[in-house]
């Protein structure tokens, strides 16, 4: 809810959150020669040979190609793996996280470095809810609490911290309690 000024009176007004640019990345080293839109259809998207797929490619740069299918644009750059979502929804979100999966079972033999997903809202006004969700320390207990780095199988490689230079990344348990208080904020009755 932002605040507005309305004579003497202080009203409050619901802020809007508008999705964009949702996207799910897997952070390692990839085979371009492997990720052709070809590849990438058959690993990633799971689709038959002979689907057509939209393919997108750069002409004044030098850029893997985007592969268009069924609401999902797949980029598979040699550092990473993006699903970039057309419609920023949750399950949505879901779906693109089984692709990521989809690559990684294909794919076994990829040296992972991270996964994660993004979710970016555009605020058309100053949010408090939101301001005290990143004020709040869920931050530090994600990042600070000594949580460890896992294998594909979610388990600890070891019980050492990252070593320095290095950060441990959040858990899945708070990037769903973020998502949880979006989540909230996005249902609530407006008044």
């Amino acid at each position: 809810m932002g605040l507005a000024s309305v004579g003497r009176k202080v009203k409050t007004v619901p802020a809007l959150l508008i999705p964009a640019d949702w996207s799910v990345v897997v952070v390692g080293r990839w085979n371009r020669a492997i990720l052709t839109p070809a590849g990438i259809g058959k690993r990633v998207l799971g689709v038959d040979a002979g689907t057509p797929l939209e393919v997108m490619v750069a002409i004044d740069a030098i850029a893997p190609p985007l592969v268009k299918h069924d609401k999902m644009t797949v980029v598979a750059d040699s550092d990473r793996l993006t699903i970039q979502l057309a419609v920023c929804a949750f399950d949505e979100l879901v779906r693109a996280c089984s692709l990521a999966r989809n690559a990684l079972k294909q794919l076994p033999e990829t040296p992972l470095a991270a996964v994660g997903f993004n979710v970016r809202y555009i605020a058309s006004d100053f949010c408090e809810a939101l301001d005290a969700v990143l004020k709040s320390d869920l931050d530090d207990r994600a990042s600070d609490a000594g949580y460890r780095i896992l294998d594909r199988q979610n388990r600890k490689l070891s019980d050492e911290k990252s070593p320095a230079g290095k950060t441990d990344y959040h858990t899945m348990g708070a990037c769903h309690e973020v998502l949880r208080l979006l989540r909230s904020q996005l249902d609530a009755p407006k008044d």
